[in-house]
């Protein structure tokens, strides 16, 4: 059971950087698989999503880093739409790492960090994705539901 889950977390992760620009590393933080406990006669299994909105950093920016001259800044959450205008967002560093905002309001303050979808946002709207991982964990354990009745 431990590896069906494994094997359908490996494809959630694979399949969301295939198609959005996310690190591995990051997925698999808010991806938790688990067993619950013997209740009745039967262990069920399951998969939990966590996690908050991401800045835009953690997705596609152009350019990531502050220069001297300020030029508009792209981002893109998808691989396939490309890289569009944030429109007067900026990047700014309040504690080391550039971040993209933006000013609501009057010219000087407040201003709002930019935010994408949440990790669990992105695996509910796409059920491709869902019914991929799915199959996935059911061909891993009718693998080792086979392997065990052959011994």
């Amino acid at each position: 059971m431990k590896n069906a889950l494994k094997a359908a977390k490996q494809s959630i992760s694979r399949s969301l950087t295939e198609e959005y620009y996310l690190k591995q590393g990051e997925i698999n933080r808010s991806i938790k698989p688990g067993i619950s406990a013997k209740t009745t006669k039967y262990h069920t299994s399951f998969i939990k999503i966590t996690g908050q909105r991401l800045s835009l950093e953690h997705y596609k920016l152009s350019p990531s880093k502050r220069g001297k001259k300020p030029k508009t800044l792209y981002g893109a959450v998808k691989r396939e739409g490309g890289l569009k205008s944030l429109g007067s967002a900026f990047l700014y560093a309040p504690h080391g790492k550039y971040k993209p905002f933006q000013r609501i309001g009057s010219p000087r303050l407040p201003i709002e960090k930019l935010v994408g979808p949440a990790i669990p946002q992105l695996v509910q709207w796409n059920e491709r994705l869902q019914e991929r991982a799915i199959a996935e964990a059911r061909n891993e354990l009718l693998n080792a539901l086979r392997e065990v009745s052959m011994k």
